[in-house]
């Protein structure tokens, strides 16, 4: 009867191991998933033309000249620089109307904002789809097309409705007493917004900061739209010029995506303590 009893408190122990070692492995399926096509990619880039097909992670022999060769072949140093002068003008341009946006509608509350809050979130909404052969005709009647500015504008344009929801939240969340206080002390709004509020908000500006330049950086439905001049191409406008119907060089294109993903990378890692506590905030009420 013991040996029984002791059985029977033992079985549900057991099950512990054994349930976490499932749950490991359906992590590291799941990661293997995901993993997948980046190792895929990065094995592709360091193979021969004739050796791209020839197996899925393998790699026989290491060409890393294929970096080089994409760099020259790509002309990447005027499509970088144009992705980067690009990119780096719509993040500043987004995140100085979001967040002033963002605090008038937290904390400047007047008649009516929160319909016009509500209006501005629609702009999630509409794909660029929608709305390429307006701003197409907008860009031409303006006299902005085939020029930088138009990519520029429709990036903006694009990326206001959620940076103004995130800026919103984090302004939202920041105790009036400490406004009032400095409106006590004589600080005007202005000042309390730059001293302030937007000190405290970090991890709102790494986290759209992130989210913009990842979806800037790799656009290609707008600068395709926009742009016909090679010399104003972007990286993934650029690149997908040399994928053609009957011949393509795949090594010397998954060079190219690496290259790509490399300040996206970098910029990740630098914001990358900002960006966890801005996509953790407000979840934990003290």
């Amino acid at each position: 009867m013991k040996r029984i009893m002791h059985a029977r408190i033992a079985e549900p122990g057991c099950r512990k191991p054994f349930l976490k070692a499932v749950k490991l492995l359906g992590i590291a399926a799941v990661c293997l998933v995901f993993l997948f096509p980046v190792l895929w990619i990065l094995s592709v880039s360091v193979r021969s033309e004739k050796a791209v097909f020839e197996t899925a992670l393998a790699v026989k022999e290491w060409h890393f000249e294929n970096y080089a060769a994409a760099w020259k072949t790509f002309g990447f140093s005027s499509m970088f620089l144009n992705s980067l002068v690009v990119t780096a003008a719509s993040i500043a341009a987004t995140l100085v109307i979001s967040a002033l946006a963002g605090y008038a509608f937290a904390k400047l509350r007047y008649r009516g904002s929160d319909a016009v809050y509500i209006v501005l979130l629609t702009g999630i909404m509409i794909p660029q789809a929608g709305i390429l052969i307006p701003f197409f005709f907008l860009t031409k009647e303006m006299g902005l097309y085939n020029t930088l500015a138009a990519v520029v504008i429709a990036c903006v344009a694009f990326g206001i409705p959620l940076s103004v929801m995130l800026f919103r939240g984090f302004f939202a969340g920041l105790p009036n007493e400490i406004l009032e206080a400095a409106r006590v002390d004589g600080c005007r709004e202005a000042g309390i917004f730059f001293r302030i509020c937007l000190p405290l908000c970090k991890p709102a500006v790494a986290t759209t900061v992130i989210m913009l330049f990842v979806t800037n950086w790799n656009d290609y439905l707008m600068p395709l739209v926009l742009l016909r001049s090679e010399q104003k191409f972007t990286l993934p406008l650029g690149i997908a010029r040399y994928v053609g119907q009957w011949n393509s060089p795949w090594n010397l294109i998954a060079a190219g995506v690496v290259i790509c993903a490399v300040p996206i990378t970098v910029v990740y890692l630098a914001f990358q303590s900002q960006f966890v506590k801005g996509l953790t905030a407000g979840a934990v009420k003290g």
